[in-house]
């Protein structure tokens, strides 16, 4: 978390290509977490598995995979996507009020992500883990 804090004041000063490459990144990155939940989804259907996960633990597998998928996945897209229409309108403007809005909505998205980022890792762990014993 620290690493978090230290990064979130970096970006009262950051360069505003760094922020949308960050931005540029971010979105990349929940593509492929998109691509990864159908690798994940097709695992946890096949009858090998099925059978040999505990019934709750599957339920509980598939549950979190369409909140992450459904629900938490295409809300952070959609924000990343609004928050480069907001830079697109700050370049378009004198700095400002406007700019600071920016930089703390870009420290926003970033504990968004790195939230994200942290529940799909353990979720990945929880399916290596139930695999790794078939």
């Amino acid at each position: 978390m620290k690493t978090l804090v230290t990064e979130s004041n970096h970006l009262l000063e950051a360069n505003l290509d760094w922020l949308h490459s960050q931005t540029v990144e971010w979105l990349r990155e929940v593509d492929f977490w998109k691509d990864e939940a159908v690798f994940f989804y097709n695992l946890l259907r096949r009858s090998d598995v099925r059978s040999t996960f505990p019934a709750r633990e599957l339920a509980e597998l598939e549950n979190e995979l369409i909140r992450i998928t459904g629900q938490d996945i295409t809300a952070l897209k959609i924000a990343l996507r609004q928050h480069e229409e907001l830079l697109k309108a700050l370049i378009m403007q004198t700095p400002g009020e406007l700019e600071s809005k920016y930089r703390q909505k870009h420290r926003d998205i970033m504990f968004d992500v790195t939230a994200l980022e942290n529940r799909i890792r353990n979720y990945k762990k929880q399916v290596f883990n139930y695999v790794k014993n078939l």
